[in-house]
């Protein structure tokens, strides 16, 4: 089941980037901006939860498996980064960006970050339970909801 989902996320996630320089031209974001939201990326996690992610689709895809030595060798957070600060600078002022970056630095910003992949596992073994209960002629929407949170929480 993994498997399932790991490849349409990997597609995504390769072929964000080539969609989003298919439409409108993205303008650069330079300057103080851009160090505020590469800061808040960082102190936010968004980097070691994508290469996390990508080490786990690898892992599923197996060593065995052609296609993943080649998105390893293709596959660059970094580039993938760079693709989505004009996301950032879209929708955050460089006030709210310092706001984010000074919260998520404080032990209850820190403790969120770490208590938010927990509650969204609980919230879904939850949910699994109710399915169950709901569905019980129908056990693979738990199973694709547990394998959903178990590589989003990864």
């Amino acid at each position: 089941m993994k498997m399932i989902f790991c490849v349409p996320v990997l597609i995504l996630i390769v072929c964000a980037p080539v969609h989003a320089q298919e439409g409108e031209a993205q303008p650069a974001v330079m300057g103080e901006k851009r160090e505020l939201i590469l800061k808040f990326i960082d102190v936010f996690g968004t980097k070691r939860v994508m290469e996390q992610n990508l080490q786990t689709m690898f892992e599923d895809m197996g060593p065995d498996d052609p296609q993943t030595q080649k998105f390893k060798d293709n596959v660059r957070v970094d580039e993938i980064i760079g693709q989505i600060v004009p996301l950032y600078d879209k929708h955050f002022t460089a006030d709210e960006l310092k706001a984010f970056i000074a919260f998520y630095s404080t032990p209850e910003g820190k403790k969120l970050l770490e208590t938010i992949p927990v509650l969204m596992q609980e919230s879904v073994d939850i949910s699994a339970k109710y399915f169950e209960e709901k569905f019980p002629a129908a056990p693979a929407v738990p199973t694709v909801l547990e394998d959903t949170s178990k590589n989003a929480t990864q």
